[in-house]
């Protein structure tokens, strides 16, 4: 939009948080200036109620993720300006929405949070494309959650997308809500809940090896209770879930890696996975990589950094990669990581991997993984397991066998997207019938 018809306007932002002031900053660069602010919750100088603004010619909402709320108690849409990294005409913002829309009806949306949700989506969208006659689309969140890549897995499949304020507005409501993180307050959690509500039938697909007890997180996520059928990656997650609602489909790009062929690079690559996020212990994340690197130094053995990207730790001072975990797993001979799905990721592409357990780490999932690969709780162990591991490489998939199964089904037949259209067209089907 213009931003030259807010000169000498009189203007107030809402919420008061530190977008809004900043934008007020940024305002007042261009010549614009604002009356003040508009706040249910917060008072102090120059902000008011909602009740005590009588006469304005705009309100701008400087609130990405809550803006739908605050714009249902304002009665003159016409005079709503939407800030998201920059200004929007209110009105003209829900048309470019109601423009995305491409069918009349949606059969079933899927919500990917990051690149690796994108990856084990796509196969199962192409699969329901190819053999049911469904509506389907993605939805992009990137704008009102963060980049972590799946929008350009979306954009390359050229598999239909919709923005999620589409969602979040009604503007389309599907017959069945599909994604892998349910208990993402901000975007996931809140829609499910509403989805419920109204029946439209909630899914989650387990995105990998999943602590159900919470036991090392800092808030508990109830981690794939609240939707109505769950798709489990493989038996170990029976235990956990309720059985009549939940089926086994494995995870496809498991698959993939289990059927690739591995190759050692020529001198010792040690790949080092750092991720410590919403944990107990975030803050032994420094600890835990120092060790490792000092281990991999007396081992005289190379070593390349991968980092996930909501991941603290500090690592100015270490050569963290940019390339995807799985370039660097091609790339290199042994994964040593905490409790992380890139073990599992890791003996199925056929490389050695080592748990190097963090002191406070209380997740016992591992623990009893029938020889798939070594566990070691202090640096003189991770010293001795890597050297183990790197003398019994050749023999990692068959180690690794009947632990793979229980967690992700890699010895099914049928593959993980073939098993996940037929469950989904069965769940339709039943629940048209009620």
């Amino acid at each position: 939009m213009n931003i030259n018809i807010l000169i000498n306007k009189k203007i107030y932002l809402t919420p008061y948080n530190d977008v809004s002031i900043n934008l007020e900053k940024n305002l007042e660069q261009k010549n614009i200036s604002i009356s003040g602010y508009i706040d249910k919750n917060k008072t102090g100088h120059n902000i008011f109620k909602e009740s005590e603004i009588l006469d304005y010619d705009y309100i701008i909402v400087a609130s990405p993720n809550y803006w739908i709320e605050i714009t249902k108690n304002i009665k003159n849409k016409i005079k709503i300006i939407l800030f998201f990294s920059k200004l929007y005409n209110y009105m003209e913002y829900i048309q470019s929405l109601k423009e995305e829309i491409k069918y009349e009806k949606y059969d079933i949306c899927f919500m990917p949070h990051n690149k690796a949700h994108a990856l084990d989506l796509i196969p199962i969208i192409k699969q329901l494309q190819k053999t049911t006659t469904f509506n389907i689309s993605f939805v992009d969140i990137t704008k009102r959650y963060r980049d972590e890549g799946a929008k350009k897995e979306i954009l390359q499949s050229n598999i239909h997308y919709i923005h999620i304020d589409i969602l979040r507005l009604n503007l389309v409501i599907p017959k069945m809500f599909i994604c892998m993180n349910t208990w993402d307050k901000n975007i996931a959690k809140p829609l499910i809940e509403y989805y419920n509500k109204i029946n439209v039938i909630t899914v989650g697909i387990i995105e990998g090896i999943t602590d159900f007890t919470d036991v090392d997180y800092i808030s508990k996520r109830n981690v794939y209770q609240n939707v109505h059928y769950v798709f489990s990656t493989g038996k170990n997650d029976l235990q956990y879930l309720n059985k009549k609602n939940c089926f086994i489909v494995g995870i496809p790009k498991m698959l993939k890696l289990w059927n690739k062929n591995k190759i050692f690079p020529k001198k010792i690559v040690i790949v080092i996975n750092l991720s410590f996020l919403g944990l107990t212990y975030n803050d032994y994340g420094s600890i835990w990589l120092n060790e490792v690197i000092n281990t991999c130094n007396e081992l005289n053995l190379d070593y390349i950094i991968s980092k996930h990207p909501n991941d603290k730790t500090d690592t100015k001072n270490f050569n963290v990669t940019d390339k995807t975990i799985y370039e660097i797993l091609d790339e290199g001979s042994l994964l040593v990581s905490r409790f992380s799905t890139t073990i599992l990721e890791s003996i199925a592409l056929g490389k050695p991997a080592v748990y190097f357990k963090p002191q406070p780490e209380k997740t016992t999932l591992y623990d009893n993984n029938f020889g798939a690969f070594s566990i070691a709780y202090n640096k003189e162990e991770l010293k001795e397991k890597i050297l183990y591991e790197l003398e019994h490489k050749d023999n990692v998939r068959e180690r690794a066998n009947k632990f793979l199964d229980l967690q992700c089904n890699i010895n099914e037949q049928i593959k993980p997207e073939v098993l996940a259209t037929e469950y989904i067209r069965e769940i339709i089907e039943v629940e048209e019938k009620k």
